[in-house]
């Protein structure tokens, strides 16, 4: 699954303000962890609209990628994959 940049932002206050007990603790909220949880899994795996239109894209030879985005994404997938 791809996430961009917002995405990730806006989840990890979501966590912060809303997992966290008292919006800027340290202890989880089990209530809101499973809430959070909940909506987490009701996102579908494969946006189907996405991949059509990137299909649509690429068969009609539309599709460029800039190569600084590209470096962009994989350095972030490092970074992110480093924290693990």
């Amino acid at each position: 699954m791809q996430i961009s940049d917002r995405e990730i932002r806006n989840s990890l206050r979501g966590l912060r303000g809303d997992i966290f007990q008292g919006g800027g603790g340290t202890t989880p909220d089990p209530n809101a962890a499973r809430l959070l949880l909940a909506q987490v899994q009701t996102i579908p795996e494969v946006r189907r609209d996405k991949v059509e239109s990137l299909k649509r894209a690429i068969r009609e030879a539309r599709y460029q990628v800039p190569s600084e985005e590209v470096a962009g994404k994989l350095l972030g997938r490092l970074i992110a994959d480093s924290l693990r």
